[in-house]
């Protein structure tokens, strides 16, 4: 058959898909696994679409380049977890916890008999900016742990050290071959407050600054550094921003120009530069590389202006965000929506409320934003009133404090999924656990006022009563209308296939998406009719060496003869095809792919 661009894409997903059911509503819903081709190639198109869109609302657009020099340059000081025992338990079949058993030893000094064995890798660092901790207020370094070969982590090391052999300040203590870079986002933080700091003592008042950021590591020693895109449409903010760049980054040479398009792909495409990195920079939380953008830098000029219909604005908002618009460039008309993080603060869901219930949705956010209304009549009035942290501590206190809770008060409590007020009651509570998850849903609301221009918490909402209902009543219709359409585009592609593709299709019921099916005497899969059975084994539902669902009865304990003699190998070849279609398109755009190749740089490591 013939393999159409709109087929290809109908049903081209991920490679290693699972499925999970949502325990609220029971519906069943595949999950990509955000790490093959597919699904990285499939993250880079929508940050470079969406930072291209985004950015084409602007009149200034600037490419920033920030690197360090050795002084600055943030680094982990590795170090192996040894203990005298192969597990906590010893000899007595006592569990060991004191320091007395275990040990932390350098990399490089660390003596074992197989250096092939995974081990226990410690991260600390030990140069660099060190980042403030809100909850403790004190400053704290870094830290991580992961589970790398001695083989592989001094392999790694030596990657990442400079050909003139050129010493780290902390080489001196810690030694230079116990030293491995990690990406900083503290320092790109600073770099933006410092230069809104500038901005304001160059023009003297506010100017908006928009910006766009990725952490990438370099294709020879793994050098960490930072690309920018910002964004501006003010005449004079571009006047004065290369003064005020040259200003604001101390740590490393850094590199500003005007940007001449191009420079959204090449800066959101880092995500494949990662495609067959070391597992430390895919997988290990501190190491990875992240993008970061500022505050409604998606909204792409879509704002309210006053003295206009506030109720046609809204609609047009959401219309913008949920099917997204259409943009032309170089004569191409391509689609943008802007990320469902974003989508989510304007068009709120909760997990005690069905998401087709607007009214439930609007009683959780008028429970958490009259929380201030009800800590003042109980007495509680000394906090930072812009702070939703502090907020979110008094209101602690006045849970402990109020013997008689109120039905909003056990709204907040259930929403923020805080199952009692009374944890100072139980030493095995971590209170702070309790105030971060009251502090994610007090967030998350504020969010949606602050998007939507209405007033902040503790304000009089009655007037806003209407604009706030129709918010969400609208947002749930458009949301069903996008769904019903996607549905119908798959439907209408479901009725050119032959049988065997309808499993591209088909969302399994729990308990079905593995199939027991047969292996013949030669190790092929069995038809259950010609060879005779070896054993039996489990795979996974998208194998595409098993038939489709819609031509088989499947069940979580189906017979071995599950070979359909319908399949005519259609579906397996599809499969491959997308395999190799996306790990193509993977492989391209990966940044720096041939200098990676040439010097073997971006091989696996265990």
């Amino acid at each position: 058959m013939k393999y159409s661009p709109e087929l290809l894409k109908a049903v081209d997903h991920c490679q290693h898909r699972s499925f999970i059911t949502n325990k609220y509503t029971g519906a069943r819903i595949a999950v990509d696994c955000g790490q093959c081709d597919y699904c990285i190639h499939k993250r880079a198109k929508k940050a470079s679409m969406r930072v291209k869109t985004a950015g084409s609302a602007f009149k200034y657009s600037y490419f920033v380049t920030l690197t360090y020099d050795n002084a600055n340059l943030p680094l982990m000081y590795c170090k192996v977890l040894h203990s005298e025992y192969a597990d906590a338990i010893g000899i007595s079949e006592d569990i060991h916890y004191g320091t007395e058993y275990h040990d932390y030893i350098p990399v490089s000094e660390y003596q074992c008999d197989d250096n092939s064995m995974l081990r226990h890798i410690y991260f600390e660092q030990v140069q660099g900016t060190v980042s403030f901790d809100r909850e403790i207020k004190e400053y704290t370094p870094a830290k991580d742990n992961w589970f790398l070969s001695m083989d592989a982590i001094r392999s790694f090391i030596s990657k990442t050290q400079a050909v003139d052999n050129t010493d780290y300040p902390a080489s001196e203590q810690y030694g230079r071959d116990n030293l491995i870079p990690f990406l900083n986002y503290v320092d790109v933080q600073n770099y933006i407050k410092r230069l809104r700091k500038h901005l304001f003592q160059k023009l003297g008042s506010y100017e908006t600054l928009h910006f766009y950021v990725v952490g990438e590591y370099g294709p020879v020693h793994f050098r960490p550094h930072y690309h920018l895109l910002l964004f501006t449409n003010s005449d004079e903010v571009a006047e004065v921003l290369r003064y005020c760049h040259d200003k604001s980054w101390k740590l490393g040479r850094s590199d500003f120009q005007r940007s001449a398009g191009g420079a959204a792909s090449y800066v959101a495409s880092y995500v494949n530069s990662l495609c067959s990195a070391p597992l430390l920079y895919r997988s290990c939380r501190t190491f990875r590389p992240k993008s970061r953008s500022s505050v409604r830098f998606f909204e792409k000029g879509c704002d309210f202006v006053e003295n206009e219909d506030p109720y046609a604005q809204i609609e047009k908002k959401i219309d913008s965000v949920v099917n997204g618009k259409v943009y032309n460039f170089n004569g191409i008309s391509v689609r943008s929506t802007p990320p469902l993080s974003y989508i989510r603060t304007l068009l709120p869901r909760f997990s005690s409320a069905r998401n087709d219930d607007g009214t439930s949705i609007a009683r959780i956010l008028f429970a958490v934003h009259s929380t201030p209304k009800r800590i003042a009549k109980f007495g509680l009035i000394d906090y930072k009133q812009d702070s939703i942290l502090a907020l979110v501590r008094v209101y602690y206190q006045y849970l402990k404090l109020n013997p008689v809770l109120t039905d909003d008060d056990k709204i907040v409590l259930h929403n923020a999924r805080c199952l009692t007020r009374f944890v100072n009651l139980s030493s095995d509570v971590d209170i702070e656990a309790f105030i971060s998850k009251l502090y994610r849903l007090f967030l998350y609301v504020s969010k949606f006022f602050r998007n939507w221009h209405l007033p902040s918490f503790g304000s009089d909402l009655d007037s806003y009563y209407g604009r706030i209902l129709f918010i969400l009543k609208k947002g749930i219709d458009y949301e069903k209308k996008s769904d019903y359409v996607r549905m119908c585009d798959s439907l209408r592609i479901q009725q050119t296939l032959p049988s065997p593709m309808f499993r591209y299709f088909y969302l399994p019921a729990e308990g079905c998406e593995m199939a027991t099916i047969g292996i013949g005497e030669d190790g092929e899969y069995a038809d259950g009719f010609i060879r005779p059975i070896k054993e039996q084994i489990r795979v996974p539902f998208d194998d595409p060496r098993i038939p489709s669902l819609a031509t088989c009865n499947y069940f979580k304990w189906a017979k071995p003869d599950t070979r359909s003699a319908h399949d005519s190998g259609q579906s397996s070849d599809l499969q491959k095809c997308l395999d190799l279609r996306a790990a193509t398109f993977c492989r391209d755009m990966i940044k720096h792919k041939k200098l990676n190749d040439a010097n073997n740089i971006f091989n696996r490591m265990v």
